[in-house]
């Protein structure tokens, strides 16, 4: 349904049955468009980071923790977690964790059963192993991105978490 300019309508003047059927059609229309809208923009990105040159920095026992901080400001369902080995590291494996707390300074624990990981093995390529253990994450709870494994030649990685607003 396409919007349609309804006729000019002075104050006083009797309302006909077209004029008031292009008003509610045109109304109709602009709320099936808001939905559709808000269907697209349904996706929301907690973490979504690229992260150059660890090879310079850590090396494959390295545990990098805290390094990215989310408060949460309305309530959130976890859908997905991602790590992108973006440039085929040599060996061992690229692995990282999302902790919450109900506080910034509270005790974190992690929302995973399984961890998002890659085994490097010199190619590009991305996880499809994470298991959340908790989906839930209510307003004013804080959530920590760390990294927990880090392959050998590590050099540029991509982690993105998505969730859907509750």
């Amino acid at each position: 349904m396409a919007y349609s300019t309804p006729n000019t309508i002075s104050v006083g003047d009797p309302v006909k049955k077209d004029d008031y059927d292009k008003l509610k059609n045109n109304s109709i229309n602009h709320e099936s468009r808001v939905a559709g809208l808000e269907v697209g923009a349904s996706t929301i990105i907690v973490f979504g980071e690229t992260i150059h040159g660890l090879s310079g920095y850590v090396n494959a026992s390295s545990t990098l923790s805290g390094l990215s901080f989310y408060y949460v400001q309305q309530g959130l369902t976890l859908t997905s977690a991602i790590i992108s080995d973006i440039e085929g590291a040599a060996s061992s494996v690229f692995e990282f964790d999302i902790l919450k707390a109900s506080t910034i300074g509270g005790v974190y624990s992690t929302v995973f059963s399984t961890k998002p990981s890659v085994t490097a093995n010199g190619t590009k390529q991305k996880s499809t192993n994470a298991v959340f253990s908790v989906t839930s994450i209510a307003i004013g709870e804080w959530l920590r991105f760390d990294i927990t494994s880090v392959a050998v030649g590590a050099r540029t990685i991509n982690i993105l978490l998505t969730a859907s607003a509750t």
